[in-house]
């Protein structure tokens, strides 16, 4: 390949989210251009290094490595100088919003150096990116809080008489905004706020407009400042219930993003997004006197932030098979949008008689493109997921948005297989959902002891484990449990073997009575005798301090699921208190292996963007390794009858042992009791460490 088709495949890898590969390549080219004195094409590629760099939160490195080169080539066109500097400006504009201004470099003298540039020197697109410069110039004054002059240099752009596009026009709205919420007119600048970020909370301020606006169009980082923006007016009217919501909207926004950064986000991007969102929920929980609440998003922010980090580090490049498919999709891709484009030009002079065969060609053109994006999103999540491979004998399936639909990808050794999946809203035959999902992989299930599963959003509520497969649920016929992201063991275990039994806190069950006395007779037998927490005595005072003791819980009792995001998750305790899973992440150790069985403990809020746990998932990220917990609600009488099978089995403190006795109390629920929900239990597990 040449230097040029390497630098051109760089350039659509940066566009579309593959910064790994681009700096690959666009590195690979630089000396090979200085070699062949192709100054020109040097000069672009070291420019690209340089964004990709600052993308990936390297500033300093980026602003040095497009210093030393002007050094290098000595009297540069003042064109690319401009341009330069405009970039270099543009990277300490971006430090600046992620870490203030006290310590980071001034954008201003590079900005207006790169003003006087094409005012002056430098011709081509002059009024462009006049208005461009402008825009960063006002940002740089509205940082500082010098707010006339941040207005001055928002009409100087648009006195340009160039039509703002693009980022640049998210990035003057979004300063329009800031001025004007700096100078109290709340009302202008929620407006503004939500034509970036909207949904139905706009609709008393956007009537007219709402119909015309897409929740979430704008970039990432427009869309996570704006719903920041609108927090900080309804918390000036004193709406802290309303700002909750917005600041959960943007955590959950950047939850399911942290999935893409290694491939397009970039770190230093999400990095300040994630901290800057956390920080003023946290302040905001502050406020309201719920510290533990803030503590759960501090702790789920740095968690992220760190699954991020690792992932980029473990992420392998693409073949070069796969780099040659990618490429093909993307030159499909652009061909179909500028397709689009020009058929939707045409139709603007058509005669009436043409325009019918016209919007045709143009929607079609339009699908094509969807189509392929879809792919190309497929191909990253695909990338993103295979960073670490499951080994051999073990089988993974994540369950999630995919691109604009729904998707499973399988993955096993060195394959994977993409599948799309039909609306998860619309009831589904089990029998119909398995075939999907299961006829593409059967040979590979033949041959698979172990499945592990990821399901975000809507596919919760999807029971892989029990779905039928050979007239038989899968489960019987391979280790099948449920991973949750970022929850990793923790190496300090509990100090002692004996499990901590806590039987029907609220005294207003009967099975939980009866479970507590079974389990405690069971295991006085078959090994050391449980410590028991009954009625009254289980408090939360009691079960915090007994938690890092045990290596093993069992709980029977009543669970509440968590919300937008998993924090108001809790198993309710006795005399009103409980255990929430803001506890769990903030109290270690934790019992190894957890048996919860109450309604609802492991249930997440389906409807939001990244659901958050139940407490089966918080017992998991605050450092169990394998928990047994519903996702629905369950009948008493079902559940006591499955508890007292499971302990049938269950005589022994091992994974393995809980395995059997788990798969050997759902089967024989299955068989003998038709009428109770025998899927209801799953296994929730972490890697081994």
């Amino acid at each position: 390949m040449s230097a040029k088709s390497k630098y051109y495949l760089a350039i659509l890898f940066l566009e579309t989210g593959d910064i790994r590969s681009s700096l690959e390549l666009v590195e690979e080219t630089i000396p090979i251009f200085r070699h062949l004195g192709m100054t020109t094409m040097e000069n672009d590629s070291v420019d690209v290094q340089a964004q990709i760099l600052a993308f990936l939160g390297r500033q300093a490195e980026a602003e040095n490595l497009r210093t030393q080169h002007l050094i290098r080539i000595g009297t540069p066109d003042p064109c690319m100088t401009g341009h330069w500097n405009n970039n270099s400006a543009w990277d300490r504009l971006m430090l600046r919003e992620q870490q203030g201004t006290a310590s980071t470099p001034d954008p201003r003298p590079l900005l207006l150096k790169a003003a006087d540039i094409f005012a002056g020197q430098c011709a081509t697109r002059r009024n462009w990116w006049r208005a461009n410069i402008f825009v960063n110039l006002a940002l740089a004054e509205t940082q500082l809080g010098n707010l006339d002059a941040a207005e001055g240099y928002l009409t100087a752009a648009r006195l340009q008489g160039e039509t703002l596009t693009g980022s640049i026009a998210e990035w003057a709205k979004e300063i329009e905004a800031r001025i004007a919420l700096a100078r109290g007119d709340l009302d202008r600048a929620w407006q503004l706020w939500c034509s970036s970020a909207w949904d139905t909370g706009c609709l008393p301020v956007l009537a007219d407009t709402a119909q015309t606006t897409i929740y979430g169009e704008s970039s990432s980082e427009i869309f996570i400042l704006a719903l920041l923006g609108r927090a900080q007016i309804v918390l000036l009217r004193a709406d802290s219930t309303t700002a909750e919501r917005l600041l959960l909207t943007a955590s959950n926004h950047l939850e399911e993003q942290s999935a893409y950064v290694p491939l397009g986000e970039g770190k230093s991007t999400f990095v300040g997004s994630r901290s800057k969102v956390s920080r003023t929920l946290a302040d905001l929980y502050i406020q309201l006197d719920r510290k533990d609440d803030a503590a759960w998003e501090l702790r789920r922010a740095n968690a992220q932030i760190l699954g991020v980090f690792q992932t980029i580090d473990s992420l392998d490049g693409m073949t070069t098979e796969k780099r040659r498919t990618r490429m093909e999709r993307l030159q499909r891709y652009h061909q179909a949008r500028a397709e689009a484009a020009a058929i939707s030009a045409e139709l603007q002079l058509a005669p009436r008689n043409q325009i019918a065969i016209l919007q045709r060609q143009a929607d079609d053109a339009k699908r094509t493109a969807t189509r392929l994006l879809d792919e190309l999103a497929s191909d990253q999540k695909t990338t993103l997921e295979m960073a670490n491979r499951p080994p051999p004998g073990e089988l993974w399936l994540l369950l999630a948005p995919i691109g604009t639909t729904w998707g499973a990808i399988w993955q096993w050794e060195t394959q994977s297989l993409h599948i799309p999946l039909p609306d998860l809203n619309t009831p589904m035959a089990p029998e119909t959902l398995a075939d999907i999902l299961f006829a593409p992989v059967a040979t590979v299930l033949e041959t698979t002891n172990h499945l592990r599963i990821t399901s975000i959003g809507a596919a919760t509520g999807i029971d892989v484990h029990v779905l039928p497969w050979n007239n038989a649920p899968l489960q019987n016929q391979l280790v099948v449990d449920y991973w949750v992201p970022g929850a990793k063991p923790i190496m300090e275990l509990p100090s002692t073997g004996k499990p901590l039994v806590i039987a029907d806190p609220g005294e207003n069950l009967r099975f939980a009575r009866q479970f507590g006395e079974q389990v405690t007779k069971q295991w006085k037998v078959s090994g050391p005798a449980p410590d028991v927490l009954r009625g009254e005595n289980a408090t939360r005072e009691v079960v915090l301090n007994k938690l890092p003791l045990h290596s093993t819980l069992v709980y029977a009792g009543h669970a509440r699921k968590g919300g937008l995001d998993g924090r108001n998750a809790a198993i309710l305790l006795a005399h009103d208190t409980e255990l929430s899973a803001a506890d769990l992440v903030t109290h270690q150790p934790l019992p190894q292996m957890v048996v919860l069985s109450a309604c609802e403990a492991a249930e997440s809020q389906p409807e939001s963007i990244a659901p958050g746990p139940g407490m089966a998932q918080a017992f998991l990220l605050g450092g169990s390794r394998m928990v047994i917990a519903s996702v629905r609600p369950v009948d008493d009488r079902c559940a006591g009858l499955w508890t007292e099978w499971l302990l049938e089995r269950w005589t022994q403190s091992t994974e393995e042992n809980l395995w059997e006795a788990y798969l050997s109390a759902t089967e024989k629920m299955r068989g003998q009791e038709p009428r109770c929900d025998y899927g209801m239990f799953r296994v929730y597990r972490t890697p081994v460490m």
